[in-house]
């Protein structure tokens, strides 16, 4: 059932979670004293893949029933998680890897006739 709105829903949950990584990447430059620094590279990059993100979200909506599509919001936390971990350093305990195979299950479930 590999078709156009599966794709669609892959691609979105990607550009989302590059607007993640961007964020923390972009949040660790800021420093409180300067305002300037909210104005860095990585959070106008961010913000540039969550427009892309919106603007995908939408158009998929006009073909994919929204009670289908809202569970693939749930891959982004299983992408982000990843993702942190590769480029950031971040931590996967156990219990992280049991909670991520649980939602994409659950993933896996709801979109059987998407």
């Amino acid at each position: 059932m590999f078709d156009r709105n599966l794709l669609l829903l892959l691609a979105i949950s990607l550009v989302t979670t590059g607007g993640h990584i961007l964020f923390k990447k972009g949040a660790v430059l800021i420093n409180g004293e300067n305002y300037l620094t909210w104005i860095n590279p990585a959070l106008i990059m961010g913000l540039f893949f969550y427009a892309i993100g919106t603007l995908l979200w939408v158009f998929a909506l006009r073909f994919i029933p929204l009670s289908k599509a809202y569970p693939f919001t749930f891959l982004t936390y299983i992408l982000v998680t990843l993702f942190s971990a590769l480029f950031l350093g971040d931590r996967i305990t156990n219990w992280y890897i049991v909670g991520m195979g649980l939602i994409f299950s659950g993933l896996v479930l709801t979109s059987l006739e998407l």
